[in-house]
């Protein structure tokens, strides 16, 4: 009995040998399989990551534009308000019952070239202050001789020091304009900008989705072709029955 029970044992112990034995020749079949598909595979990867970083880059990109377009639209915001308050001092300054009221409207109202510190930047405007008014007023022609039609003249009759304050106000004001202007044109750019990287952003998008359909399709042949490798399997008797149409064959020779 335990003759036959060694000789049983050493029967499965040679069938498990043969099982791991080709068991390594299948695992030696798919490295063999999987070096031949690594350099592609190292390149796809590769690829999707650069797409991959390039579509992180334009959503970046895109929301920087946004934030700088709101930053904008803010500052055009807070000049409106600028441009508000000195309209407010003028009609302060100047009221409607005003003898000079029409002449000093003009004046105030009068578009002048552009100013120089109109030029737009990030520095913070300096416009003048009541304290300059003297300045002002050594700069002003008050020939009365003039036509009082004249926006460039102080109207006759009119203070010198109030005409002297509306010219004040009006450089004020077209300075502020001028800002308001280049803000204008800075959020326009801006939007263009802002258009160009969302076409653009399309593109690389459809990049990316092409790249991880390459892949895909990539792994799948990768797959199959592990797939299509032959294997060995062990059965037991119970498992083995010859059939035909469902039941034993009359014939078993």
């Amino acid at each position: 009995s335990s003759g036959i029970n060694a000789e049983y044992g050493g029967v499965r112990l040679v069938g498990e040998l043969k099982m791991a034995e080709m068991k390594l020749i299948l695992l030696r079949k798919e490295l063999v399989l999987l070096k031949e598909f690594e350099k592609q595979d190292i390149a796809l990867a590769s690829k999707l990551k650069a797409k991959r970083a390039e579509r992180d880059e334009f959503i970046s990109r895109f929301e920087e534009i946004q934030e700088r377009v709101s930053s904008k639209n803010k500052e055009s915001d807070k000049i409106n308000e600028s441009i508000r308050d000195v309209e407010a001092e003028f009609r302060i300054l100047v009221p409607e019952n005003n003898s000079h009221f029409e002449a000093l409207t003009k004046i105030f109202e009068k578009q002048t070239r552009k100013s120089k510190k109109g030029k737009f930047s990030d520095e913070k405007e300096n416009y003048a202050t009541n304290d300059d008014i003297d300045d002002f007023e050594d700069d002003i022609d008050f020939d009365d001789d003039m036509d009082e039609a004249d926006v460039d003249v102080c109207p006759t009759g009119c203070d010198k020091n109030l005409f002297a304050q509306v010219l004040q106000l009006r450089t004020k004001k077209q300075e502020l304009e001028d800002v308001k202007a280049e803000l204008k044109k800075s959020i326009e750019q801006l939007k263009k900008d802002l258009d160009g990287v969302a076409k653009r952003d399309k593109i690389v998008d459809a990049a990316l989705k092409a790249a991880e359909n390459e892949i895909q399709g990539f792994q799948n042949e990768k797959q199959q072709r592990l797939n299509e490798l032959h294997t060995v399997l062990t059965l037991h008797l119970h498992q083995i029955q010859c059939v035909v149409a469902g039941s034993f064959p009359s014939d078993l020779t």
